[in-house]
């Protein structure tokens, strides 16, 4: 979900449909552009998201008095929690619709 600012979610334990589908984080400040995405092998997983201002760089110059690049981590437990994507959930949607077709193939 790179061009919406945000980090999106799926249960591969439901079918992969739109209404499937979260948002565990959105920032226009933060995520500009979440370029990798990475969760751990710890016994309690977190992710690990790299952020960076790429689209500032390619048409501006990157202002050296403001954070331009971001490491973020959070517990995958807590991040999916209230979400379609938390397994304990199953009928609400917190997916924000953008239009399309209902499959994601």
């Amino acid at each position: 979900m790179v061009t919406r600012d945000s980090i999106g979610c799926w249960d591969s334990g439901k079918p992969y449909k739109r209404n499937n589908l979260g948002v565990v984080a959105q920032s226009s400040e933060t995520l500009v552009f979440p370029n990798d995405i990475k969760i751990d092998q710890e016994e309690r997983q977190s992710v690990w998201v790299l952020s960076n201002k790429l689209p500032f760089y390619l048409y501006e110059t990157l202002d050296k008095n403001k954070v331009n690049f971001r490491i973020m981590s959070a517990y995958t437990d807590e991040a999916i929690e209230g979400t379609i994507c938390d397994p304990k959930s199953s009928s609400f949607d917190t997916y924000v619709e953008y239009g399309g077709e209902e499959d994601c193939y």
